[in-house]
């Protein structure tokens, strides 16, 4: 079980947006949320390291985005 204090907003809003859109791109939540493209990588850098969310490579260059089971955990924590 990860716990994790005071999670930051945007982070929670990132997993909520990830968990219901299974395989979308760093773009899609950084239109999603308005964030700028660097604030939205940094902080899904940050999420990546702290194993709530993994990038895999989808058709071509792209990257999609999946919630592991940890960053699921911290969503149900969160509710």
């Amino acid at each position: 079980m990860v716990i994790i204090d005071n999670m930051e907003k945007r982070t929670i809003q990132i997993l909520e947006f990830i968990s219901k859109n299974e395989g979308c791109q760093v773009q899609d939540v950084t239109e999603h949320l308005g964030l700028s493209r660097p604030l939205t990588s940094a902080i899904l850098k940050s999420m990546e390291e702290l194993g709530l969310v993994k990038r895999e490579f989808g058709e071509g260059r792209s990257v999609i985005l999946k919630i592991t089971e940890q960053g699921k955990e911290v969503l149900n924590n969160d509710k």
